[in-house]
């Protein structure tokens, strides 16, 4: 059985999984996406380093990967998804640049497009 807790600062990016269909899979895809939304409330819940959630609308996992660099051109809504993948970008960076090269940068928690932002443990 793992551990649910950790000192460690971490930065939790969700997709936005509110437009899922009907089909066998998106309903396995909504049962799993439940049980990680279990685990990542203990873990931000238990955890006392500082820790970030957010979720990025109209995203979904492709958005989180090299995939839509290469296929983007595909796209007719290649705006959109520039935007969100500069934003995803941003978000990692400043994360990494505070925590890893302790150069400290104000993460972009109040961008338009996150909802369910949390940052819990900063004023410790």
């Amino acid at each position: 059985k793992g551990t649910y807790h950790t000192d460690k600062p971490f930065l939790l990016i969700h997709g936005d999984d509110s437009n899922r269909g009907t089909s066998k899979l998106d309903q396995a895809e909504a049962k799993l996406s439940l049980l990680v939304k279990s685990w990542n409330r203990k873990i931000l819940d238990t955890s006392s380093g500082h820790r970030y959630q957010a979720t990025v609308d109209q995203t979904g996992h492709g958005h989180y990967s090299d995939w839509t660099l290469f296929y983007s051109h595909l796209s007719e809504k290649r705006a959109h998804t520039r935007e969100r993948m500069d934003l995803i970008t941003d978000l990692t960076v400043t994360f990494f640049n505070t925590y890893l090269s302790d150069k400290p940068e104000a993460l972009p928690l109040s961008h338009p497009l996150l909802r369910d932002v949390r940052a819990l443990g900063l004023g410790k």
